[in-house]
């Protein structure tokens, strides 16, 4: 789960005046090792609403569970994180994010923000739990992720 830093406040949620990017996750595979030296990994595909572009992808899970990924191909400002416990799973989406100022005003000097997002979903796995195994979800189908807007509070100077 992304913690939100204590200058940090949340600004508003989706609106009419503000199109904040939401993702879809699709065709998550995570496969497991048994390996002491070699990670599992997860590959998924992820859509943009921003950008309304599918990117595939990849990367090794720490102590076959967690997965952080900073920045793709399209989008180097995203950070993608994945916690994945056999049958469930969360993932989080942090992207730093100057399409909106605060309530969505113009002419509103826009702050340092960034569009947040995070969704749990069941993950499945093989009955029989193996070292080396893969677990595929979003079950269900694709998964929308929506998000906040989240910005840094001004400092000011004493």
């Amino acid at each position: 789960m992304l913690a939100r830093p204590s200058s940090a406040r949340v600004l508003h949620r989706q609106s009419r005046s503000c199109a904040l990017p939401s993702w879809t996750l699709e065709s998550l595979r995570v496969t497991y090792s048994d390996d002491t030296y070699t990670p599992g990994t997860a590959q998924l595909n992820i859509t943009s609403s921003a950008t309304n572009r599918t990117e595939a992808v990849s990367c090794d899970l720490q102590f076959n569970s967690l997965c952080q990924i900073f920045g793709t191909a399209a989008d180097a400002a995203l950070q993608i994180y994945l916690q994945v416990n056999l049958d469930a799973a969360v993932i989080s989406f942090n992207e730093s994010w100057t399409g909106c100022s605060p309530n969505g005003q113009p002419g509103v000097p826009v702050l340092p923000s960034f569009a947040v997002g995070s969704s749990e979903f069941e993950v499945v796995c093989p009955a029989q739990i193996e070292d080396t195994m893969s677990c595929t979800g979003p079950v269900g189908g694709p998964l929308l992720v929506n998000t906040s807007i989240v910005a840094s509070t001004p400092e000011t100077d004493i």
